[in-house]
């Protein structure tokens, strides 16, 4: 079975690499796109902070802000619950099994209470997840008004309800559930002890009063801007903010999904390279000593090759959307690469001048000694015979 494992994990190389190569490919354009349509939009601006209807402003970028008036009910039909707010969340958990399986295909199960379906369609064993009846979703109310303006579904997908909606008796009563304390409904036999299948609901509400809108201005309607790159712009906060502050925060979520992509394809393009020692591992895990240490190092191997590889990948995608950015800081690395190299090379030349210098200056001088003339000994030896 763990031979199986093995030749799967081969299996994935290809998958896992072209899913990496190509989401952080096209997340490099996205991100210059997304950009570029932002400082578009951010160009040429109104701020209405009165949110007073202008013709004159029509098919330009505006940002609206002032308080709300919900004069219709967001309703969840299912559930028969209604309110009087611009937005309504139903939030459902069902209780289920989880499985997890170790590298030797040895599986666990733990059941647990879940918002998302868990199909147990491939499980091991013989542990099953009914389907869910109902899932959590999101009600609008269809009439909602910033001062002369009208706000769709469109401009409220951007919020979030931020409080619970108190349910009653009769909720309970027409949805043949239980209220529990924490203000849930409860579909089951026993929330103490609960069973695969038991449902919890809870209900929560959009509260704010104020909102402030970014889009273009059509009539009295705020819709999305469309840039030259063919991104759209649109964008709803709660409370009072300002037309800087709106662009920031678009800005600051663009960059925060980008790095967060780039994350996300290292990890495949890491993921994609350990599946290539998948047979190599299989075969020294008998040895306990041995599968560590190659376990260790083809990971280590993996984790070097997988990020040098994003980052050649993101430098390319770099190139190919935004050529001349890429070729002036090419440039200014390279000059600056050049400068440091002159001048680490000026200073070992003044290090090394420095060091001669000093040398000469502690190196003390011989005295110089008379030294006493040496006749000849030829001359010597004549005198001799002479006498």
């Amino acid at each position: 079975m763990k031979n199986k494992n093995s030749a799967g994990s081969i299996l994935l190389f290809p998958i896992l690499l072209i899913a990496g190569i190509g989401l952080l490919w096209w997340n490099e354009g996205n991100y210059v796109k997304t950009a570029s349509a932002i400082k578009e939009a951010q160009s040429d601006y109104l701020e209405i902070k009165d949110a007073k209807y202008d013709a004159k402003n029509d098919k330009k970028v505006v940002v609206v802000s002032g308080p709300i008036v919900v004069s219709s009910e967001a309703v969840d039909q299912q559930f028969k619950i209604k309110d009087m707010t611009a937005i309504l969340e139903r939030t459902v958990e069902m209780y289920q099994w989880e499985e997890d399986c170790d590298e030797d295909n040895h599986c666990t199960y733990e059941k647990k209470w879940s918002e998302s379906e868990i199909s147990s369609a491939g499980f091991k064993s013989g542990h099953s997840n009914p389907s869910m009846p109902y899932k959590s979703e999101t009600f609008y109310s269809d009439n909602v008004t910033l001062g002369d303006y009208s706000l769709s579904r469109n401009n409220l997908e951007y919020l979030n309800a931020d409080s619970p909606y108190q349910l009653n008796q009769q909720d309970a009563t027409n949805n043949g559930m239980t209220l529990l304390q924490d203000n849930r409904l409860y579909k089951g036999k026993d929330f103490t002890q609960p069973e695969i299948g038991d449902l919890l609901v809870s209900f929560s509400k959009f509260t704010s009063d104020k909102v402030t809108v970014l889009g273009v201005q059509n009539g009295t309607t705020v819709t999305k801007f469309v840039g030259k790159s063919g991104k759209k712009v649109m964008y709803t906060m709660e409370g009072i903010h300002t037309g800087d502050e709106m662009f920031q925060k678009l800005i600051d979520n663009n960059k925060m999904m980008t790095w967060l992509l780039r994350l996300v394809g290292c990890i495949c393009l890491i993921c994609a390279i350990a599946s290539i020692f998948a047979p190599l591992r299989f075969l020294t895990d008998r040895i306990p000593i041995l599968g560590g240490i190659v376990g260790g190092l083809t990971g280590f191997f993996a984790l070097l090759v997988g990020l040098a590889l994003s980052i050649i990948v993101i430098a390319l995608a770099w190139f190919a959307y935004r050529p001349l950015a890429s070729i002036i800081a090419i440039v200014v690395m390279a000059g600056l690469v050049i400068l440091y190299i002159k001048m680490k090379g000026k200073k070992a030349m003044d290090n090394k001048q420095e060091a001669v210098t000093t040398q000469q200056t502690e190196t003390p001088q011989q005295p110089v000694t008379p030294t006493q003339e040496v006749q000849p000994t030829e001359n010597v030896e004549q005198k001799k015979d002479e006498q």
